[in-house]
């Protein structure tokens, strides 16, 4: 299975749960959640351990309101997904005319057989 694969079944995951959920950053208009190519670790002989990033992703500016939006994205995430952490940043998309506010969801999932 691919990283684009497995991607879109978490979007799909996410979709089934009421979170609008892009793997195409020309696609990830605020709010939504954005799935980003994982990092690899190739830590076993057959395969590798994959960490993801994903991005809720609210819109400007970044007040009370974009970080009660993101409370509630990264809540409504962790409870379909493993998230191991939550940290906040800031998140340009390529078409958008500033960056957006964000929460940057961590999580690591299990070894993957090439």
């Amino acid at each position: 299975m691919t990283a684009l694969t497995t991607a879109k079944e978490m979007a799909a995951l996410l979709a089934e749960a009421g979170i609008r959920a892009v793997v195409d950053p020309a696609k990830a208009g605020p709010p939504c959640v954005l799935i980003t190519p994982p990092a690899r670790a190739y830590d076993l002989p057959d395969g590798y351990t994959a960490t993801w990033v994903l991005y809720a992703l609210a819109s400007p500016p970044g007040d009370e309101h974009a970080w009660s939006d993101l409370d509630r994205i990264a809540d409504a995430v962790a409870s379909v997904l493993p998230v191991r952490s939550v940290q906040p940043t800031w998140y340009i998309v390529p078409s958008a005319p500033e960056s957006l506010p964000a929460y940057q969801l961590t999580l690591i999932e299990a070894p993957q057989c090439q």
